[in-house]
């Protein structure tokens, strides 16, 4: 049951990619195009996607009773691997701008879209909690350390680079979170209306994906760069053993060293693509990582569990 789950979802995901490739191919996504639809992108439609998901999946029940092993765990874990692939990254001899995507992508994952299906379908509903509880730091530190280590090496006075950090994605989370907190609940028009906002996008970052893709010439997916190659082998095999000895290191429960630790090596986030291409920043090995990893997390996400049922 969890590979056909498994095998449907890639497929689909690659599906919409084969869609980029070839609009691109044919003309009708231009980079112009391609830029309109990531201001656009993430300037309404993840914000909408963060808003919604926040309000319906986030409980204050769940900040107050298990806000120390639920929400700070993933912090720890997150940003250990963003400094472990910095360190990295300098050995080497990345530029910065390869470095801050390369810990961007190494670090942080796909929770939303690929984690939380994956999870549900290998251990059914008790998963949803501790995967969601993977989101406020995997949503906080990509939105600020993996937004600045992205942007381009040129320096920010102080008002613009908090503008920069405090963006859409970011500024929308801040704001469920408080309304959370103060138990304030949105109509359903608005929930419903951000969610349905948000559903544009992930197909958008495919979208982009597969024109990046085709741009690079599809005879070199195969060709790894090393920063590729870093990202592969920290989100296959880093980041899973960082999160399982994190886990065990603090006494956390074991279901929830199961989950974190599968969350962890979940694939790329899709608003990396997005944010790559809103910057001008490794554009190509950013959507090349995207594609990898989700076609290898096939691969390795039946493998981790298989390991986790060993250990």
């Amino acid at each position: 049951m969890f590979i056909m789950s498994a095998l449907l979802g890639v497929a689909a995901v690659f599906l919409i990619i084969a869609v980029g490739f070839f609009a691109t191919k044919r003309g009708h996504l231009s980079p112009e195009t391609e830029t309109s639809l990531t201001v656009l992108t993430l300037t309404y439609a993840v914000p909408a996607l963060i808003f919604s998901n926040t309000m319906e999946q986030l409980t204050l029940e769940m900040l107050k009773d298990e806000f120390g092993w639920y929400i700070g765990l993933p912090f720890l874990i997150i940003f250990t691997g963003y400094a472990l692939a910095q360190l990295l990254g300098m050995g080497l001899r990345f530029s910065r701008e390869e470095r801050g995507a390369t810990s961007a992508l190494f670090a942080m994952a796909n929770v939303v879209f690929i984690g939380l299906p994956i999870c549900l379908a290998i251990f059914g509903e008790w998963s949803a909690p501790y995967v969601i509880a993977y989101v406020p730091a995997n949503t906080i530190l990509f939105w600020t350390i993996g937004n600045i280590g992205m942007m381009p090496t040129k320096r920010l006075k102080a008002g613009e680079l908090l503008r920069q950090v405090l963006s859409p994605p970011l500024t929308a989370f801040l704001l469920a979170l408080t309304l959370t907190i103060l138990r304030i609940n949105m109509p359903d028009f608005i929930i419903l209306g951000t969610k349905m906002l948000g559903g544009m996008a992930t197909p958008a970052a495919l979208l982009i994906v597969g024109a990046s893709l085709y741009r690079m010439d599809i005879r070199k997916v195969f060709i790894i760069p090393k920063t590729v190659a870093l990202t592969l082998i920290g989100r296959c095999a880093v980041m899973p053993v960082l999160a399982y000895s994190i886990c065990r290191l603090f006494g956390a429960p074991q279901e929830m060293t199961v989950i974190f630790t599968i969350i962890s090596g979940m694939p790329v986030m899709t608003q990396a693509v997005l944010v790559a291409r809103r910057y001008n920043t490794c554009v190509d090995d950013v959507s090349h990582a995207f594609a990898l990893t989700t076609l290898f997390s096939l691969l390795c996400v039946p493998l981790i569990v298989l390991i986790l049922g060993l250990l």
